[in-house]
């Protein structure tokens, strides 16, 4: 939780992305790591990575409305 945080909290995006692909890597199931490098992706128009992340969280925890939501944002953007 606390690599999470200090991920999301990073001003620089290539480090934000940098330290999520780690988080990713290192404990690869944590639905959330997924969830919010999709989010990273989102908030940058990359949408298709945004939805393979949301379906790799929803994969993980099929009851993530986080997830959920934001594959239905990412699907509308598309």
């Amino acid at each position: 939780n606390w690599r999470l945080r200090q991920a999301t909290r990073a001003d620089d995006p290539a480090a934000a992305r940098a330290a999520l692909d780690a988080l990713v890597a290192a404990a690869p199931d944590y639905a959330e790591a997924y969830n919010q490098r999709a989010i990273h992706f989102f908030k940058r128009g990359e949408y298709p990575r945004a939805v393979a992340d949301c379906e790799a969280a929803l994969r993980l925890n099929p009851h993530h409305f986080g997830a959920a939501a934001g594959l239905g944002q990412c699907y509308l953007k598309l």
